[in-house]
Parts: structure tokens; sequence; C-alpha cells
């Protein structure tokens, strides 16, 4: 599944207090979340690093985005999905996929 902007929040369809959840398991099925940032589309405008230092790194010369790892780390969920929404050219997006 790949989310992005509303589609995410609608695809969650659930949200607990406090914030946005992606769900880690479905059945009994571990997902992976991974983060992307689409790189043509991206100018650099550096929300996505301020709402989420630990998902994204920006690039010395021209300030444009990239994930510091493809896999969101447990518990860091809610701030892909918050950079996702922030981005003025929905240049990121998430995906969860069954692990393994």
């Amino acid at each position: 599944m790949r989310y992005h902007g509303s589609a995410a929040e609608r695809a969650l369809g659930r949200v607990p207090q406090g914030g946005v959840r992606l769900s880690r398991l479905i059945g009994q099925e571990e997902l992976s979340v991974k983060v992307y940032v689409d790189p043509e589309r991206c100018q650099g405008h550096t929300l996505c690093a301020m709402i989420a230092p630990k998902l994204f790194q920006l690039d010395d010369i021209d300030g444009r985005s990239s994930p510091i790892r493809d896999n969101v780390p447990a518990g860091q969920e809610a701030k892909a999905i918050e950079a996702v929404r922030s981005c003025p050219e929905q240049a990121i997006y998430v995906s969860e996929e069954v692990a393994g």
C-alpha cells in the first residue's frame, strides 16, 4: 500500500488521541513502513526535516530532502505522516509493506 497526502489519512481510517498511527500488524504479519522523497518534486522547503529530523536529511548544496533510511523506525510513523501532510510540493510519501 502506498499513502500520499490525504489518501494516507483516508487509508489510516483510525486516528488515536494525539496523532496518526500506521498499524504495524495486520493479522499476524508485521508491516514495514517506508518513506520516500521524490527528488524531482522536492524544492528544499525543509519542513520535513524540521518536523522529523530522525527521518530526513537535507543536501548541503541545494537543501533538498532525502530519507536517512528507507524504513521508518517504530514510533516515528506519526512524524512521517506529518511530513507527508506538510510538504508543499507533495514530494513525500510513505508505504506499508509486509516485512520479510
